[in-house]
């Protein structure tokens, strides 16, 4: 079982909090300390820099200006505490959702989703990045995965090295409730997920040009279906 650690340390910068009146409210997050892996190729990390970000806890407290980076591999948010210099993992079922950037600066909103899994008698919670909300929305999981060891050349010779690659999970929830799954971008692999509806999405994918093989693709698609 994980050991929770509560960073007391918070109140040393409690001037980056709210303060009402006399009373200081100080939000308190929960964690482990977060070692850095050793030397890898790929990257584990959705986004490369300490971004800024916005942090909602399960509590419904807002915490603004925290710098985080979303582990991969992990499923995990590593909060860089600047007071002290070091990083910890977030306790993920105190965590609603949080807003920070890519690694090209741009906006990206996560949220925590429960799923079921049949493997196990507790559903699990996942990390998503919402990209569609409504009648159908759209969540992808930036899942990053182990890949086989490769064999590097330093100046002492060779040495074997961890490799990681990007695998996201694309997961579209229907109006129902329902969370279907896709692991592979393609037409038939889309329209396998909805049987009933294949000759009206085949129509629209057609009429409008939607190329599905492209996340960028999927996401239009998803806001279509919606219209």
């Amino acid at each position: 079982m994980k050991h929770l650690l509560i960073l007391a340390f918070l109140w040393l910068s409690a001037t980056l909090h709210a303060q009402t009146g006399d009373t200081l409210f100080i939000p308190k997050l929960t964690g482990e300390l977060y070692v850095t892996e050793m030397k890898h190729l790929g990257d584990v990390f959705f986004n490369n820099n300490w971004a800024e970000s916005t942090i909602q806890l399960s509590s419904g407290v807002t915490l603004h200006g925290e710098k985080i980076k979303y582990h991969g591999y992990l499923d995990e948010v590593i909060w860089f505490n600047p007071s002290n210099f070091t990083t910890f993992v977030l306790d993920k079922a105190y965590i609603n959702a949080f807003w920070t950037t890519d690694s090209l600066n741009r906006p990206v909103h996560f949220k925590r989703l429960l799923l079921s899994d049949s493997t196990s008698t507790r559903p699990k919670d996942i990390f998503v990045q919402v990209a569609v909300e409504g009648r159908n929305s759209l969540y992808i999981q930036r899942r990053v995965i182990s890949l086989p060891d490769e064999v590097s050349v330093g100046k002492y010779g060779s040495y074997i090295q961890k490799a990681y690659g990007q695998s996201p999970v694309y997961y579209i929830q229907a109006p129902s409730g329902e969370l279907l799954t896709l692991k592979h971008l393609g037409r038939v692999a889309f329209l396998n997920l909805f049987p009933q509806q294949k000759e009206e999405l085949v129509s629209l994918i057609r009429r409008k040009g939607i190329k599905l093989r492209s996340e960028t693709g999927l996401i239009e698609m998803v806001k279509l279906m919606n219209q």
